[in-house]
C-alpha cells in the first residue's frame, strides 16, 4: 500500500460502535411503529364492520378511511366499495378506482378483481380491456374462484381479447374441480361451466377431442343442475302453509 492509499483510507473511517447503536435503535423502533400502525389499522377496520352490522354506514366509511390510510388493504377495497355504491359516502367512481388500485397493489384480491371490473367498464378510469384481464388473472392467480369464471367467460366469448379456448378451458377447469361443500358452489353455477366444458371436450375446442371426458363433464352438469333446482325449490314457500 502506498502513502496515496493510506491517506486515502484514512479519509473513510469506520462507523463508530455508538453510531451502528443509534442506527440500530431507529431501525427497531421504526419496525415497532409500523407494527403499532398496522395494529391500529386493523382495530380499526374492525370497529368499521361493527358499526357498518349496526347499519351505521356513514360512521363505518370514516373508520375504513383510517385504516385505509394506514395502509390496510382490506380497508381499501372495502372504502372503494363504499365509494362505488355510495354507501355512507357520495357515489364516486374515480374514487372507488383510486382505493381499489391501492389494495390491489398490495396483492388485496378482492382489490384486484374490483379494479378489473372497473377497467371493464370503464367507470373511474378510461376503458380498457387488456388492463381488466391484467387484473383479473392476478385475481385469479391467487385462486379466487370468481376471477376465474370471468376469465373464462372473456376468453370463450373472444369480445374483448382475441377468442382463446385453450384458456378458457384451462381457467374452467379450476371451476370444475370444486365440490359441493364449496361455498360459491352453487353461486358460480358450476353446472354452467361444467357443461361448456363438455362442449369443449365433445367438439376439441382448446382441449382434445375427448368423448369420455366430455361425457363426464356433461354427467357433473345434469347432476349440478339438479342440485341447483332441489336448492331453489327447498326455499320456496310449502302449499297451504303461510310464512308466519
Amino acid at each position: 500500500m502506498t502513502g496515496d492509499d493510506e491517506k486515502t483510507t484514512s479519509l473513510v473511517p469506520w462507523p463508530s460502535s455508538a453510531i451502528s447503536r443509534t442506527a440500530s435503535k431507529s431501525l427497531v423502533q421504526r419496525g415497532m411503529q409500523d407494527w403499532l400502525a398496522a395494529d391500529d389499522a386493523e382495530q380499526w377496520f374492525k370497529k368499521g364492520l361493527e358499526l357498518e352490522d349496526l347499519g351505521q354506514g356513514e360512521q363505518a366509511t370514516s373508520w375504513y378511511r383510517k385504516a385505509a390510510d394506514q395502509g390496510n388493504a382490506t380497508a381499501q377495497h372495502y372504502l372503494g366499495w363504499a365509494y362505488e355504491c355510495g354507501c355512507g359516502v357520495p357515489e364516486d367512481d374515480e374514487q372507488a378506482a383510486f382505493w381499489y388500485r391501492k389494495a390491489a397493489n398490495q396483492g388485496d384480491a378482492t382489490g384486484q378483481f374490483m379494479l378489473g371490473s372497473m377497467y371493464l367498464e370503464g367507470r373511474g378510469v378510461p376503458r380498457d380491456p387488456e388492463q381488466a384481464v391484467y387484473w383479473y388473472r392476478k385475481c385469479a392467480d391467487q385462486g379466487e374462484s370468481w376471477a376465474q369464471k370471468t376469465l373464462g367467460e372473456i376468453y370463450e366469448a373472444g369480445e374483448i381479447v382475441p377468442q382463446d379456448y385453450a384458456q378458457a378451458a384451462y381457467w374452467y377447469l379450476k371451476i370444475g374441480v370444486l365440490g359441493p361443500e364449496h361455498f360459491l358452489y352453487r353461486v358460480l353455477r358450476r353446472h354452467d361451466i361444467v357443461y361448456r366444458l363438455g362442449h369443449m371436450y365433445e367438439h376439441g375446442l382448446g382441449v382434445p377431442k375427448d368423448p369420455e371426458q366430455a361425457a363426464r363433464w356433461y354427467r357433473e352438469a345434469e347432476q349440478g343442475e339438479r342440485l341447483a333446482k332441489a336448492a331453489f325449490n327447498s326455499r320456496l314457500p310449502k302449499a297451504g302453509k303461510s310464512d308466519d
